[in-house]
């Protein structure tokens, strides 16, 4: 797949996600606003997310 659209930076970020978890890899994100992300900066984006979620798992009540 040469490329997908999102209306949301979440959206492709998902997309990125679900394309790790598959075996691929996103090479770059590109936002209508000027918004550039690499290979590096999608990885960095999403380890960002998951030590989120497993941080929020630990400790319930707090809010991120």
């Amino acid at each position: 797949m040469l490329f997908k659209e999102f209306d949301t930076l979440d959206g492709a970020l998902s997309w990125g996600r679900h394309l790790g978890a598959s075996g691929r890899v996103p090479l770059l994100i590109e936002g209508d606003d000027g918004t550039r992300l690499d290979k590096q900066d999608i990885a960095a984006a999403l380890a960002h997310a998951e030590h989120a979620v497993a941080e929020h798992a630990e400790r319930p009540g707090k809010l991120l």
